[in-house]
């Protein structure tokens, strides 16, 4: 997490545990919060320009499924730090 991409759309689905997912957008600086249950099956997309970060605040393992619109390229990386 804390990173954003200009170009790559990202989506998570938390399948078991408890997930905080934290965004804020690279220009106006708004910042949105989810706190997500694996028994929700909620998918939760990360458009381009806003950095993201996934924190387990469960008591036990977290398992989440990423899906990313673009193969990762060593030569294009579309990954940038930056803190939510």
């Amino acid at each position: 997490g804390n990173h954003f991409h200009h170009t790559k759309i990202e989506k998570f689905c938390v399948v078991d545990g408890t997930a905080k997912i934290r965004f804020r957008n690279e220009i106006t600086d708004e910042k949105v919060e989810y706190l997500i249950e694996g028994t929700e099956c909620r998918i939760v997309d990360i458009p381009p320009g806003w950095t993201h970060s996934i924190m387990n605040v469960g008591h036990g393992d977290l398992i989440t499924i990423f899906w990313a619109s673009e193969i990762f390229s060593q030569d294009f990386p579309d990954t940038y730090s930056s803190e939510v």
